[in-house]
């Protein structure tokens, strides 16, 4: 058997680099299914809660209160809300990670 001493080097190396390479992609994929995405679900479902709350508030209470409530919010808690004037449609966000699934929990809390 003739086996050149450089070869079996450069041979192992490669298997070396491509398992290393694909754990490293594995590891990606898994901490994107198993971590960030969750998160994200989770910071999404909070930011939600916040606008029911703020919603159901604007609701209840008188024009000049709720216009106290705005400055409030946007003074202690740097929340801006602007209220939508007659038939004027809102400016849609660019897009970005994670704001389809913002988009679609929105839509169906408050509709289109």
């Amino acid at each position: 058997m003739n086996l050149v001493p450089g070869s079996f080097f450069w041979r192992t190396l490669a298997v070396l680099v491509v398992a290393l390479v694909a754990s490293q992609g594995a590891a990606l994929l898994l901490f994107r299914s198993q971590v960030q995405q969750p998160r994200l679900g989770q910071g999404i479902g909070q930011f939600v809660s916040h606008l029911k709350t703020i919603s159901a508030a604007l609701e209840s209470l008188t024009p000049e209160a709720s216009r106290a409530f705005i400055e409030r919010l946007a003074e202690r808690e740097g929340i801006r809300v602007s209220p939508v004037r007659g038939d004027e449609p809102g400016r849609p966000a660019p897009e970005g990670p994670g704001l389809r699934m913002f988009r679609e929990r929105i839509k169906g809390l408050f509709g289109p």
